[in-house]
């Protein structure tokens, strides 16, 4: 009888303890986030983005946008954690070539291009005609002033691609 007296007595209480937990449309923050990111406010766009849960579907995309909105802040070394993370993923998604474009250009802008042509290789070996990969490579390895591998990368990306 005691148990049950406790338990009539503190139940309301609990209604009140739970934590107000708003719902979030992730496609809703998403398009906020690229809104914020669009007009170049960087930093209100990735507090945007953060607010999709790890448990989304959509939570790879939020990653994806936050490592671009850092790459615009110069904040190379957070958005390359993010991208080398979305590529140890164990999830699918359907932009992962845009990940090592990303990756490798953001090693570029942060003066690694050792790794950019690491990262731009590695993604060929799973796009091989992806003209953007090629392309981005070829820059890089023009920057180094290897010529010969530019100018072979720009023709491969122009044969995948001849729009480019």
């Amino acid at each position: 009888m005691k148990k049950l007296l406790i338990l009539i007595i503190f139940s309301p209480l609990t209604f009140f303890a739970q934590k107000n937990i708003s719902r979030v449309v992730a496609r809703d923050v998403i398009n906020r986030g690229i809104e914020l990111h669009d007009n170049k406010k960087y930093a209100e766009a990735i507090e945007e983005y953060e607010k999709i849960n790890i448990n989304d579907t959509a939570y790879a995309l939020a990653q994806y946008e936050i490592a671009l909105s850092n790459m615009e802040l110069e904040n190379y070394k957070e958005a390359t954690q993010i991208l080398n993370d979305l590529l140890d993923y164990k999830i699918r998604f359907n932009f992962k070539q845009k990940v090592y474009l990303t990756l490798g250009n953001c090693y570029d802008m942060d003066k690694k291009p050792e790794e950019a042509i690491r990262v731009y290789t590695e993604g060929l070996k799973m796009y091989p005609y992806q003209h953007n990969l090629l392309y981005n490579r070829g820059i890089t390895y023009a920057n180094q002033k290897k010529y010969k591998e530019a100018i072979s990368d720009y023709m491969q990306a122009v044969q995948s691609n001849v729009y480019h």
